[in-house]
């Protein structure tokens, strides 16, 4: 049984730092969209 407590442990870290990672990700593609449409108006 204390085997699971870590093994859960890992697995909550991995999954936050994934979606961390994805959140980053999906930020800056926003970033890039602003940008692309601000060039676009000039």
């Amino acid at each position: 049984m204390p085997f699971i407590l870590p093994l859960a442990t890992a697995l909550t870290v991995a999954l936050t730092y994934e979606t961390l990672k994805g959140t980053k990700n999906t930020i800056q593609r926003r970033q890039r969209r602003q940008r692309r449409k601000k060039g676009n108006g000039i």
